[in-house]
């Protein structure tokens, strides 16, 4: 009886005074790099309903005439400053995840883009896929790109915030 009570107050509360949500809203931040030849955006995307963004749009144009290429299995997501294991993204199975992963081609003189997951926040269960938000803070990705052989690491980050709403 007490419980149903409890139950009670708290319905008319939440229909009488509205329901205390989360909004999760985001700016990107600028990271100095000393390469022309590349630049870099990351966009969070897939709203989780409790806990921010799901994944993220990354975008990589290549300003040169030559190909290039990502190496997904030293890009890493970043969350406050420290790196929080790899991506996955379409095509990979879920068993799949932490394997290794082919390379993708950022073709001469075009824009490369790809919906991307933190594997720390992907799940399977009986329902399937659930991506989970990362919540709020300084997030991204530390990208690892080929270039003719060469090594070039950048990060890409956005400042995510929670603002509760009335």
């Amino acid at each position: 009886m007490k419980k149903i009570r409890i139950l009670t107050i708290f319905l008319f509360l939440a229909l009488f005074t509205g329901c205390v949500g989360t909004e999760y809203t985001f700016s990107n931040m600028e990271v100095p790099s000393k390469n022309k030849d590349l630049s870099f955006n990351i966009t969070p995307t897939g709203k989780s309903i409790s806990a921010g963004y799901s994944a993220f749009i990354l975008e990589v144009e290549n300003k040169t005439n030559r190909d290039m290429e990502i190496d997904w299995n030293r890009t890493n997501y970043v969350k406050n400053n420290s790196t929080n294991g790899t991506f996955m993204f379409e095509g990979i199975l879920y068993k799949d995840r932490n394997a290794p992963k082919s390379n993708d081609v950022i073709f001469a003189n075009s824009t490369f883009q790809k919906i991307i997951y933190p594997n720390n926040y992907v799940n399977f269960d009986s329902y399937g896929w659930s991506h989970y938000g990362t919540g709020s803070g300084v997030q991204g990705a530390y990208i690892t790109i080929i270039d003719d052989n060469k090594i070039i690491k950048e990060k890409v980050l956005v400042d995510i915030q929670e603002k509760t709403q009335n």
